[in-house]
């Protein structure tokens, strides 16, 4: 049988596995289905095999293609991940159709632990219960599977930004510890949950700019809330000590997530890392900003005017995951130096300064 279109590359050109997508096709044609899957309510299946390399590999392969040939549809699509998983996607498939194929396929092939357990997802079950699979398959999330590994000009840029930028801030970070030591008592840092990249969560470091009973009263004052969504905002927290509004204004409470930086938790660039409450209280088309490794700053953190809603911030953070450059990384860094540089002046200097000069003097 002669390959179908659907598993034709499509720049045309043969590649190491002739018939299979490029990890940076199938990537394309998984956003695009996931999307268009959320918007119509319409099932969306995703099978991956975490394939065991061998010997025996390339034949492998070949016969997985074979059969892939004779059982999916002309708009299906078949690629290799960048660890050579392999993934299928499968417009109108709910899971339990989808484990049946990985059975069948399974049972087809000549060595069927060579591709592993099948690991199925659905772009509308996020935060489903699991649902029962066969023994060689198991349900998963879909933002588990499109994630999307840090690329290695990423983590160069990375280790060596956060190591130059420790150097030069370790004198700022040490006073900083010391001020919050010495006027709110300890912990100096203060560790919260987020969440990360393909949804895994992660404890981030900030100096802590709340008292110490920030979190038991955050209930008493949600219906304060000055941001639309499930993020909790408030421009005059109580909560806030006065050493903190300083540390807040001029981002120095962002500076031990340098430390998340060096463990690879985090980026210097991306998406910022909500709570997980508010990740998991968040839409499901929300999931996409998840794709990536989040930031310290980001689109949003660098745009002029930060008074966005919510959804317009969780877009700000999908355009990046999908367009993730180094230019536009270096952009974003610059235009976050100028959004601190014009708070700091601004906010903190010639303001107070006009008020004061605008107050009618004493008689």
């Amino acid at each position: 049988m002669s390959k179908m279109p659907f598993l034709q590359s499509r720049n045309g050109r043969d590649d190491k596995y002739r018939g299979l997508r490029s990890a940076e096709e199938i990537r394309f044609h998984l956003d695009c289905e996931r999307t268009r899957s959320l918007r119509s309510g319409r099932p969306f299946a995703v099978i991956r095999f975490r394939l065991e390399s061998n010997g025996s590999f390339k034949k492998n392969l070949a016969q997985v293609q074979r059969e892939l040939d004779a059982r999916l549809r002309i708009y299906d699509h078949v690629g290799l991940l960048e660890d050579r998983s392999l993934l299928i996607l499968l417009p109108e498939t709910d899971n339990a159709s989808a484990a049946t194929m990985a059975t069948e396929l399974r049972d087809r092939i000549g060595d069927p632990a060579w591709l592993g357990i099948a690991e199925i997802a659905n772009a509308i079950d996020e935060g489903a219960e699991s649902q029962e699979m066969p023994k060689d398959s198991q349900q998963v999330s879909m933002v588990s599977i499109s994630a999307r590994p840090l690329s290695r000009w990423k983590r160069i840029e990375d280790v060596c930004g956060a190591l130059v930028l420790l150097a030069l801030f370790s004198p700022i970070m040490i006073i900083a510890a010391i001020a919050v030591r010495l006027t709110s008592g300890s912990p100096v840092i203060f560790r919260q949950q987020r969440t990360g990249r393909g949804g895994k969560p992660f404890t981030m470091y900030k100096f802590r700019t709340m008292r110490n009973d920030a979190e038991a009263r955050k209930a008493e004052l949600m219906a304060l809330n000055e941001r639309d969504g499930p993020a909790f905002k408030l421009k005059r927290d109580p909560r806030v000590t006065p050493l903190g509004n300083f540390l807040r204004s001029s981002c120095i409470d962002e500076m031990p997530q340098l430390f998340n930086v060096l463990r690879g938790d985090m980026s210097l660039v991306g998406p910022r890392p909500l709570p997980c409450d508010e990740q998991a209280a968040s839409a499901p088309w929300h999931q996409s900003r998840l794709d990536v490794t989040p930031g310290i700053t980001c689109i949003w953190q660098a745009h002029p005017d930060r008074n966005v809603t919510f959804d317009e911030w969780m877009r700000m953070d999908i355009r990046y995951a999908r367009q993730t450059s180094f230019f536009f990384d270096v952009r974003i860094m610059l235009a976050t130096v100028g959004s601190i540089l014009r708070t700091v002046i601004v906010d903190r200097l010639l303001r107070p300064a006009r008020l004061a000069k605008s107050e009618p003097a004493a008689e």
